[in-house]
């Protein structure tokens, strides 16, 4: 039986039953956590013992698209995307299957922050690294709204619907967030999750 995991400084134990265990990681650190599935060698008369071992992502990666819905005269200008009470902390296991345990720790991640004009075409506005959970929250995002060139609204708070989709481990989830004067909506026929490469 053989276990990898990357970086070879995270506190790992081993066995058969569990495969790779960490009981304790700060996903908010700044470093990918990486380790290798267990792979069953059926071509052994023919590989001369040589199997590929991939190293797969034990996070999730969302990343954030958003369009703009409003009417020709009004604009609307992105300030800030964000996501409360996520988990951030956690223990690993591998096997039997890989799934993490949330501590209770929590905070709020930024997609965005800063001021730009959401565009009629779909635009990229960030991507997280966040560990594998379903997160049960609304995206929120803060806007302003001009009408033929004017300030009309300033810092509008819109909510989407919560998150009901589970991020999996070593799976990237992309969202396309369609944003009207007081709504935001996800349009689910972009919404795409699937292995991190």
């Amino acid at each position: 039986t053989f276990f990898a995991y990357s970086p070879a400084t995270v506190d790992a134990t081993f066995s058969p039953e569990n495969g790779i265990t960490v009981d304790s990681y700060d996903t908010s650190n700044g470093t990918d956590l990486l380790f290798t599935r267990a792979v069953a060698d059926n071509s052994n008369l023919y590989n001369n013992g040589c199997i590929a071992l991939p190293f797969v992502n034990a996070f999730s990666k969302v990343v954030l698209n958003v369009r703009s819905m409003v009417s020709m005269d009004r604009t609307l200008r992105l300030k800030r995307v964000y996501i409360e009470d996520l988990a951030y902390k956690g223990a690993f296991r591998s096997l039997p299957a890989e799934h993490w345990t949330a501590t209770a720790d929590r905070k709020t991640f930024e997609f965005y922050n800063g001021d730009i004009e959401i565009e009629g075409s779909s635009m990229n506005v960030g991507s997280l690294t966040l560990l594998p959970q379903k997160p049960g929250q609304p995206l929120k995002l803060i806007i302003d709204i001009y009408k033929d060139g004017e300030l009309i609204v300033t810092d509008r708070i819109i909510n989407t619907e919560p998150i009901d989709i589970e991020w999996g481990v070593g799976k990237l989830h992309e969202y396309t967030l369609d944003v009207y004067s007081d709504t935001a909506t996800f349009i689910t026929d972009i919404l795409t999750t699937y292995d991190r490469k």
